[in-house]
C-alpha cells in the first residue's frame, strides 16, 4: 500500500530540509569561528562531559543526516511499520496514514534537535536535556495514542 503524502506532510518534509540546509550554511559560514576544542556529549544535565576537535561537528550532520534519510526511506514501506494496532482492513488507511505523519513530524523534529545539539556543541554552551527528550518523545507519544485510538 501507498500512502500518499498529505499537504501537511510535504510542509513538514520541506520545512525539515529546510532546517538542514540552515544548519549546514551557518556550519560553513562559521566553521573558522568554531573553536578548535568543543564538546562532543553531553550528561542528562546538560553539561558538556567530553570534549573532541570541531570536525565533530560533521559526524553530527552525517548522523542526523542519516537518520532523516531512514526515515524517509521506511516510510515508503507500510508494512513493515510496528504500529502497534493489529492492521485490518478497515483501519489500515487510518493508522498508516497517522504513522506516516507521525514519521514527517519526527523528522521535523529530529532536524531541531540535531541543529540545536550542532550549535550547543559549536558555541560551548550546555545543552537544554528536557528540550532535547519533548523533541523526541512528544510527537512519539501524541501519535501513538491518536494511533490506538483510531484502531
Amino acid at each position: 500500500m501507498n500512502v500518499l503524502k498529505t499537504p501537511f506532510e510535504k510542509a513538514v518534509t520541506a520545512l525539515a530540509s529546510a532546517v538542514w540546509a540552515a544548519c549546514i550554511i551557518i556550519l560553513i559560514i562559521f566553521w573558522a569561528d568554531i573553536p578548535n576544542r568543543i564538546p562532543t556529549h553531553f550528561g542528562m544535565s546538560g553539561q558538556p562531559d567530553s570534549w573532541g576537535g570541531k570536525a565533530s561537528l560533521v559526524f553530527l550532520v552525517i548522523v542526523g543526516l542519516g537518520c532523516d534519510i531512514l526515515m524517509a526511506v521506511c516510510r515508503r514501506f507500510p508494512k513493515t511499520w510496528n504500529t502497534g494496532v493489529r492492521i485490518t482492513e478497515e483501519n489500515r488507511e487510518r493508522v498508516y496514514s497517522l504513522t506516516a505523519r507521525m514519521l514527517g513530524v519526527i523528522r521535523l523534529c529530529m532536524a531541531f534537535m540535531f541543529s540545536y545539539l550542532i550549535y550547543c556543541s559549536a558555541a560551548a554552551k550546555s545543552v537544554n536535556t528536557p528540550l532535547l527528550l519533548a523533541l523526541i518523545f512528544a510527537p512519539m507519544l501524541w501519535y501513538l495514542v491518536k494511533i490506538i485510538k483510531a484502531k
